[in-house]
């Protein structure tokens, strides 16, 4: 799905260079922003699952500092089987079951899709939020970078929260 993900299947799995082939995803549905959101970001979105290379605890400890001291700091929504990570805790919001209209009311809301993964193939939520107009906050790897490149702001894995911060503050990313 990636030069990425085709680097791994030569170097990992020995597969033939000369039989790998990148055929790259795009959006499942269509993901326009209307008239259900606009206006001032009213959270962060991660959508996905809480796997370990996922980084899901990282993004909340990430988030915790981000808000820490802010009286304006924007909750963060988390998306899919993520959700029963808020658990009741402050600034966190756990959606688990989103249907593709609630994708697009929680897009049209975010201040950016926050992506916390160090490793990944592709990332077909990052490439549904872009499609969307939607700021993207991700972890920089092969396959975020090569997504998204100038498009999103990549940052180190322990730059999350600063970068949370940055979009928050600067409206004009």
């Amino acid at each position: 799905v990636s030069r990425a993900a085709a680097a791994d299947a030569v170097g990992i799995l020995g597969a033939d260079p000369e039989l790998v082939f990148v055929a790259q995803h795009g959006p499942g549905q269509a993901l326009p922003l209307d008239a259900a959101g606009g206006g001032e970001p009213r959270h962060f979105l991660y959508v996905g699952d809480d796997e370990p290379r996922k980084r899901v605890p990282a993004l909340v400890e990430a988030h915790e500092r981000y808000a820490a001291g802010r009286s304006d700091a924007l909750p963060l929504v988390l998306a899919g089987t993520a959700a029963r990570r808020a658990n009741g805790r402050p600034l966190l919001v756990g959606e688990p079951h989103v249907d593709a209209d609630r994708l697009r009311e929680l897009l049209a809301g975010a201040a950016a899709l926050v992506h916390p993964s160090a490793d990944e193939g592709f990332g077909l939520t990052l490439a549904e939020a872009m499609a969307s107009g939607v700021a993207v906050l991700a972890v920089r790897n092969p396959g975020t970078h090569e997504l998204c490149g100038p498009a999103a702001l990549l940052v180190e894995p322990d730059e999350l929260a600063d970068g949370m911060g940055r979009l928050h503050d600067e409206s004009d990313f």
